[in-house]
């Protein structure tokens, strides 16, 4: 039988993301004015664990493949933008790309976690290179779209990329788009 999952401020928590054990997620919870928190709740048994990190906002929580870590795009404390890095048990933040007049979100690792995609300003894909700590621009538009979102294959080859009315397939490599609908 189905059963709800996420327990805590049911209808004001969204975002869940397996573990790589697939043995818990990690969702986002807040009420307006309260902040927002991350929620692990384990699927094995009874049990989760709040973090509430030093950010003014934060969605999107995704595991890191290769750490008791996720990643939420968000705002610091100072007012900038970026991605980061959330300690899972201590709840620490750390900054892995940020710019104080882009809005940087929706990150997603490779499985093997080597890449870390993520998007600019409703129009562009990024990348940063986890070994070389280098971002390099994988795909833009000319121009922002309200229907904007992305997605890159687990392996990091190609990304799936919703720009308005349109899905394309980018190939990482070539930064050749191909119009699929």
């Amino acid at each position: 039988t189905p059963a709800p999952v996420a327990r805590r401020l049911s209808g004001n928590n969204s975002a869940p993301d397996f573990s790589p054990d697939d043995d818990e997620i990690v969702y986002q919870v807040g009420l307006p004015g309260t902040g927002l928190d991350l929620v692990f709740q384990s699927l094995q048994g009874v049990g989760e664990r709040v973090i509430h990190p030093k950010l003014q906002f934060l969605s999107r929580p995704r595991y890191d493949p290769l750490g008791s870590a996720v990643v939420v795009h968000g705002t610091s404390a100072d007012g900038i933008q970026g991605i980061f890095r959330v300690d899972k048990e201590t709840g620490e933040v750390a900054a892995l790309v940020s710019n104080p007049s882009t809005d940087l979100t929706n990150p997603a690792w490779t499985r093997d976690g080597r890449k870390l995609f993520f998007e600019r300003d409703d129009r562009a894909v990024w990348m940063l290179d986890r070994q070389t700590k280098q971002t390099s621009e994988v795909y833009a538009f000319s121009e922002r779209a309200d229907n904007f979102t992305s997605a890159p294959s687990s392996d990091g080859l190609q990304v799936a990329v919703v720009h308005g009315a349109s899905l394309s397939i980018v190939d990482v490599a070539t930064h050749t788009p191909q119009e699929i609908v």
